[in-house]
């Protein structure tokens, strides 16, 4: 009877493996595979062709900074710099790096780019992103040790304590804002060299304006078609192949 349990272990765990860990270890395997042949293309000054392997690991959302650095070195090195400024803005959310803050703002302004600059607001809406699952992690912990402390308050019989019973709404308002507080807008990067803003989202809306490529936009609402964004404070639309998302 035990050899047979132990069978029906061995077998369960082996179909575990094979079903829930072998296509993660895999994948996991062909990751790192691309990134070591983009790195040692890199490092031969193949460029383009370690582009190539990076961008089949962006793909797969596994970027790091270091990637995200060589991906904008090359572009810039081709004087691709739309996607120079993508990959430099991304590995910025990374990391706030305000060297790599200064380098973004340098080329849009070499450019003659728009929607670059960082306000005060800006900056502390970035650092609220980037901690956004921190803060609400924290913020439900504490709610939840304050009720525990209440409940055991009552299995004690005492009584309920008005010290927590304010801190528990302090933390539950917090909880509200948190929640509701609508983290920055998304933004995008214009690729197209010549992009039309239209007033609505239809080929036959009146045009306002034609931009070039690099200009940094809000973003207010996308559509498979057509997306909103803002420009100079105004609402225009831009069919959505023309911008490529950042975050």
């Amino acid at each position: 009877m035990n050899n047979l349990q132990s069978w029906h272990i061995k077998i369960f765990f082996c179909f575990f493996v094979s079903t829930f860990l072998t296509p993660e270890y895999s994948s996991a395997q062909s990751v790192s595979a691309d990134l070591l042949k983009a790195d040692s293309l890199f490092e031969l000054k193949k460029y383009t062709e370690s582009f190539d392997e990076y961008q089949t690991v962006f793909e797969q959302g596994l970027a790091s900074p270091q990637m995200l650095m060589k991906m904008a070195f090359i572009k810039e090195g081709l004087d691709e710099y739309p996607e120079a400024l993508f990959y430099l803005t991304k590995y910025y959310d990374l990391t706030h790096n305000n060297l790599v803050l200064k380098k973004i703002n340098e080329i849009a302004e070499k450019q003659g780019l728009q929607g670059y600059g960082v306000t005060d607001a800006d900056f502390i809406m970035s650092w609220y992103s980037l901690y956004y699952d921190l803060i609400l992690t924290v913020v439900m912990s504490v709610i939840f040790v304050l009720l525990l402390l209440q409940v055991y308050r009552f299995l004690k019989k005492k009584n309920f304590s008005t010290g927590l019973m304010t801190w528990q709404l302090v933390f539950g308002l917090s909880l509200v804002v948190v929640v509701n507080y609508p983290l920055s807008k998304p933004e995008a990067i214009i690729v197209e060299p010549a992009t039309y803003l239209m007033k609505g989202p239809s080929a036959g809306a009146p045009m306002l304006e034609i931009v070039s490529q690099g200009h940094k936009v809000k973003v207010l609402d996308a559509g498979q078609i057509w997306t909103k964004i803002l420009w100079h404070d105004a609402e225009v639309y831009v069919r959505s192949g023309s911008l490529k998302r950042l975050g």
